[in-house]
């Protein structure tokens, strides 16, 4: 059997097309919209919180606030950059005037300090997912403000350092 150029080019067409209709929105495809944003960004986040939970020791809540400090590189960091990275992956929505961005550079931001200090995110006054958090709440996403405080939840400068109990 021989393929005639005329219906190859048909054929390589008809597969483009195809092809670039089956994109399901976000990067590739049409932008998403915010309410698909919200639902997609909600669902990411319950995720990477039931990972925390997964990947969290039973005793946790036993061990003494600043002990746990050990547990904030390994626990939280590593599931809010998987978070991060999905909730990108998924696309921003058009016409929100850079709100979701606004709340993935607060994710970033709270990231690159609970790296550089572990102990930052144990405390309330101190919190790096603060702002992030109140953004993603106030914009819907309910579950991505909960998500950086799934486990690991912070406290006062007096139970850190182990005064008043």
């Amino acid at each position: 059997m021989t393929v005639q150029p005329r219906s190859l080019f048909v054929l390589i067409a008809t597969f483009l097309s195809l092809a670039g209709s089956a994109g399901c929105g976000g990067a590739g495809g049409a932008p998403l919209s915010r309410a698909e944003f919200i639902e997609q960004g909600n669902t990411i986040c319950r995720r990477a919180a039931a990972e925390q939970r997964a990947t969290a020791p039973p005793t946790l809540k036993t061990i003494p606030l600043v002990n746990r400090s050990a547990f904030v590189k390994p626990i939280l960091v590593t599931s809010i950059e998987r978070e991060l990275r999905r909730l990108r992956a998924v696309g921003l929505p058009s016409g929100d005037g850079g709100r979701a961005q606004k709340i993935l550079r607060g994710i970033e931001k709270g990231l690159e300090d609970a790296r550089r200090d572990p102990l930052d995110p144990l405390v309330k006054a101190t919190d790096p997912f603060a702002p992030a958090n109140r953004l993603a709440r106030d914009y819907g996403l309910k579950a991505c403000a909960e998500s950086s405080h799934a486990v690991i939840l912070p406290g006062t400068f007096a139970q850190l350092n182990g005064v008043g109990k």
